[in-house]
């Protein structure tokens, strides 16, 4: 309905013999969320000891490049190399939401 916009990248590989999916992504998300419900959400997911990825690695560059474009990726990893959270990043860039590294899996049993 329009009401959350998802822009993924990555690879997709579908094994016919196993009947299986997998999914290696960066997830752009964008959906309707009040700032306050947003910054608890971020204090959250701080809080939490979650594995952190690289923006140099070649998966994210890859990716960001495929979704975002070269300036686009530049810029960005950039400011966030050199600002981090008070980074100004490109228009392009900015989403409710951004998951990366993100590895999905979907099998039939059988």
């Amino acid at each position: 309905l329009g009401q959350i916009n998802l822009s993924p990248a990555g690879s997709f590989n579908h094994d016919l013999i196993k009947n299986e999916i997998k999914l290696d992504l960066i997830l752009p998300i964008d959906f309707f969320f009040s700032e306050a419900a947003l910054d608890t959400m971020i204090k959250d997911i701080q809080s939490q000891r979650i594995e952190s990825f690289s923006i140099t690695s070649d998966f994210f560059t890859k990716n960001m490049y495929e979704r975002f474009g070269e300036t686009n990726t530049n810029e960005f990893k950039n400011q966030s190399l050199l600002f981090a959270t008070e980074a100004k990043l490109p228009k392009d860039c900015q989403h409710t939401l951004f998951l990366s590294e993100l590895k999905l899996k979907w099998y039939t049993e059988g």
